[in-house]
């Protein structure tokens, strides 16, 4: 009984030795691209916004890598949700082929986003290595659009506290008068 047991805890701390080293192996070959959105920094602004987002895809390896293939997600983060990306823009869902990045050799993608939403939202680049079947995603670009007031806002505080006042002073003033002529005629 004691041997078997011995044998059970063995296959179960090889199998975990197993996993460790495997996903070490997955993480080592992540580390063949790095992924960085370099402009813009930020986007703060009111909607309708037209830019450029453009990501550098960095080969860190000494050997060619080919079959890369860079593509955009959209984040709410306000609303919880993803957005469908054609919805910002046409261009912007499209995802872009990168045929070959040689060794140690940088490569710029451009992909123009038309911003009409207001809110907060989190753009987030991906590259996929389609032969190594792996993805590598970029630190998230901060997308805060807001809607713009041209009014005053004294002036709006103002009017929306004075306007109930005056109704309901109306509203008085109405009733009484109307008391006032059922009164006379009786």
């Amino acid at each position: 009984m004691k041997k078997i047991i011995i044998i059970f805890l063995c296959l179960i701390f090889c199998f975990f030795c197993l996993t460790t080293i495997t996903y070490a192996a997955d993480i080592e070959s992540a580390q063949e691209i790095s992924v960085t959105i370099i402009d813009p920094a930020v986007i703060e602004g009111k909607p309708v916004y037209n830019a450029d987002i453009k990501i550098s895809v960095k080969n860190l390896t000494n050997n060619e890598i080919k079959g890369l293939v860079c593509y955009l997600m959209i984040v709410d983060v306000e609303r919880q949700q993803t957005y469908p990306v054609d919805e910002f823009g046409p261009d912007a869902y499209q995802t872009r082929t990168i045929e070959s990045l040689l060794a140690h050799s940088e490569y710029t993608v451009t992909i123009p986003v038309k911003i009409l939403y207001v809110g907060l939202f989190k753009f987030s680049a991906s590259v996929m290595n389609l032969d190594k079947d792996y993805t590598v995603t970029a630190d998230p670009l901060t997308v805060h659009m807001v809607v713009v007031s041209k009014l005053n806002k004294t002036l709006v505080i103002i009017t929306a506290s004075i306007v109930p006042l005056f109704v309901a002073g109306t509203a008085v003033v109405l009733y009484w008068k109307k008391r006032k002529f059922i009164r006379k005629e009786y």
